[in-house]
């Protein structure tokens, strides 16, 4: 499809497998997104049109997978409960909290999801730190 203003996208027409609705899917740009690569994206589609699956809705939800387990790391769920905490405690003592997690926490667990961080994980974490003390 080229738009009016000279955009060129590669777009998956299909019928809804439910309402039998006509649906336009947008599968990416031309030139970013090849011809071949354009037809498998579509061959993919008509598979779960064929398997009674709405794609865009498959293809929305998995998007929306993606962003929750990118969100939710404990450095982005650290900074929320550290914005809310840091007002109801000496700055001094938020300031040492926010320093013990960087230095020790956030090395190895800041990027992984929160579903992913497991008991013994954090048990091995913490191990050194108790030696020290």
């Amino acid at each position: 499809m080229v738009r009016n203003n000279g955009s060129r996208l590669w777009n998956f027409n299909y019928r809804h497998p439910q309402s039998k609705k006509r649906i336009n899917m947008g599968l990416g740009s031309y030139p970013d997104l090849s011809l071949a690569n354009a037809r498998k994206k579509s061959m993919s589609a008509r598979e779960l049109v064929a398997q009674d699956i709405d794609p865009k809705a498959e293809r929305n939800d998995k998007l929306l997978q993606d962003k929750a387990t990118t969100e939710h790391t404990l450095l982005n769920v650290a900074s929320e409960w550290f914005e809310l905490k840091k007002n109801s405690v000496t700055a001094d003592y938020a300031k040492d909290v926010w320093r013990s997690l960087e230095q020790y926490i956030f090395p190895s667990l800041a990027k992984p999801p929160i579903s992913q961080i497991t008991a013994p994980s954090v048990i091995a974490l913490l191990r050194p730190i108790e030696a020290k003390v």
